[in-house]
């Protein structure tokens, strides 16, 4: 689809406003925009900004969706590259299938292009690639993968991976790698020689992993810029991590990164909370494309991370000390437009005339929509957040055996429940499940208003009414919610999971009232059931990203107690003047 018409968004949180894409370009932005024949979507008052770019990951190294990895070893660089090389074929990690679980997370989470880097080594030749290249032809139409040829175990020290390098890139990644080439290769002329080497040869840019800190570092980065210079390759040459920017002699610093933007060589930045980083800020006032990325996420190397460019950003911005608004708008650009810009994209932001590639994120639903209704002010309303999240439960073992268990809720609400006019249909179809438990827990409204749910069925659970029902047991245990259009969905992706939704009736879901509908799957007959229970977790991916925005907009999840917050929401207002 290149042409469509999103209504009711706030671009770059700016006032409400209609955005037209013609044949993949944005065409005008206004109030009230009309355009015959097209596609129309509701941003329900969404806060468009460019669509994220994950500029520095590892797809290839993941073990997301696998069992806990305890294998990790301390040390340093080489003991840590080692121990992931030799793990790699015990571990089962297949690059295709864990390298689509990191991308669909990232898709998820507002994604739009994604740099990553893929090992050649001796151990595993042109394999990781390969399975890496299905991805990217798999995904070709959801993002922009550009892939780097990466000598994760080095270069010269390891005779016959250039000859790997050089099909790598005739076999279609986009970009010549390469790994600190005086401290890992232990010759810093033949490695750089090499890497421009290949990339003349092949027409591709470069970019190169520099964690060599301080002078030793400097040195290095100055060599680079040496040969960006001599053979003509500005805008073309990245540096990834760049530690020895991060060195805390700003008369060394200063002119290093002169020398960088000069030369219009990109870095890119990961944060990384353990190590001296180059500051963001310095790097954009000397004029330098910089580019974020997650690095890697739950692999071999450490149980940390996320596959999402906000929470990178919070990490980078942590890092950095950035507090005020201007710094907070500099971020969210290195981590979108600017991260493209840096990996040689068109990238032009939300402009006329630019390619539509963007991302909407979730604003204050609650009380915006107090205020429009004409319920209150803006200045007569706080939120003060869930309290009952408070007194959540624990996950507990309701079965003897170990199956997933599904979560059937239904709503009290005569129209809109799935219970009242198609009861004997549900039942059957929960009890026929073979492979799971369920837990039927009504609504405490509808378990007072129809007669008592009863079944036979060993794997089986009725509660018509019990604690509970109410405390949050149930949501916490649960592994996949069934349901109508509940507000106790919340309590349930207070932990993102698999939500299954019943449109038994074939309503129009086009209201705010089904907004919960794109949360999950949504099928129309019972008999589904199993279908789409049996696809949930493959489907999950999918969903993450709305479930997540549906939580920031309807759930104040604050760091600090909801119950503490309210209290001092009284007693701001008890003191207030009259």
């Amino acid at each position: 689809m290149t042409d469509l018409l999103i209504r009711n968004i706030r671009p770059m949180g700016g006032a409400v406003a209609d955005l037209l894409i013609r044949d993949g370009r944005i065409a005008a932005i206004g109030q009230s925009l009309e355009a015959e024949g097209v596609t129309v979507e509701d941003g329900q008052g969404a806060i468009a900004i460019p669509s994220l770019t994950d500029a520095h990951t590892h797809l290839d190294k993941t073990t997301w969706g696998m069992g806990w990895y305890a294998g990790r070893k301390g040390g340093d660089l080489q003991a840590l590259i080692d121990n992931e090389r030799y793990e790699r074929i015990p571990l089962g990690l297949d690059v295709h299938r864990q390298s689509m679980r990191h991308a669909l997370h990232l898709i998820a989470n507002g994604t739009g292009q994604i740099r990553s880097h893929v090992d050649v080594d001796h151990d595993h030749k042109l394999t990781l690639l390969e399975g890496k290249l299905r991805t990217r032809e798999m995904l070709r139409d959801a993002v922009d993968i550009q892939i780097v040829a990466f000598p994760q175990s080095g270069l010269m020290i390891r005779p016959g991976v250039y000859e790997l390098l050089d099909e790598a890139l005739a076999m279609g990644a986009d970009v010549v790698g390469g790994l600190d080439p005086s401290s890992m290769d232990r010759d810093p002329k033949a490695s750089l020689d090499a890497i421009f080497r290949l990339a003349e040869k092949h027409g591709k840019p470069i970019d190169i992993h520099l964690h060599e800190y301080g002078e030793l570092g400097a040195f290095t980065l100055e060599e680079i810029i040496t040969r960006t210079r001599a053979h003509g390759m500005q805008g073309k040459v990245g540096v990834s991590h760049c530690f020895c920017l991060g060195m805390p002699d700003p008369h060394r610093v200063g002119p290093l990164m002169e020398q960088v933007a000069r030369e219009d060589i990109r870095i890119f930045t990961t944060g990384h909370p353990s190590a001296e980083v180059p500051s963001l800020q310095d790097m954009r006032a000397a004029g330098i494309k910089v580019g974020l990325g997650c690095d890697g996420i739950r692999d071999t190397w450490g149980p940390w991370g996320q596959p999402d460019m906000l929470h990178r950003a919070r990490i980078v911005g942590m890092k950095n000390r950035m507090r005020r608004d201007d710094e907070l708008e500099l971020l969210l650009d290195a981590a979108s437009r600017g991260g493209a810009e840096a990996m040689g994209m068109d990238a032009q932001g939300l402009a006329l005339g630019a390619v539509a590639d963007l991302t909407l994120v979730a604003g204050e639903k609650d009380r915006r929509r107090m205020i429009a209704w004409g319920l209150c002010a803006a200045e007569t309303i706080a939120v003060g957040g869930y309290a009952k999240f408070e007194l959540k439960a624990a996950r507990q073992r309701f079965f003897a055996d170990d199956k997933p268990v599904l979560l059937y809720n239904p709503h009290f609400d005569r129209v809109l429940s799935s219970w009242v006019r198609h009861g004997p249909a549900m039942l059957a179809a929960l009890e026929s499940l073979k492979g799971w438990n369920v837990i039927i827990a009504p609504h405490t409204k509808l378990a007072q208003a129809v007669a008592p749910i009863v079944s036979a069925a060993p794997h089986i659970r009725v509660d018509m009414g019990s604690r509970h029902a109410i405390d949050m047991s149930y949501t916490m245990s649960a592994d996949v919610y069934l349901g109508d259009v509940s507000s106790q969905i919340y309590e349930f992706l207070i932990e993102p999971r698999p939500c299954i939704f019943l449109n038994l009736d074939r309503r129009d879901a086009s209201s705010d009232a089904f907004a919960h509908w794109r949360l999950g799957q949504v099928i129309e007959t019972p008999d589904v059931l199993a279908e789409a229970l049996a696809q949930a977790q493959d489907l999950q991916p999918g969903f993450v990203a709305a479930q997540e925005a549906a939580m920031e907009q309807s759930i104040d999840l604050s760091s600090i107690p909801a119950s503490q917050r309210q209290a001092d929401i009284i007693m701001t207002f008890a003191k207030a003047p009259a």
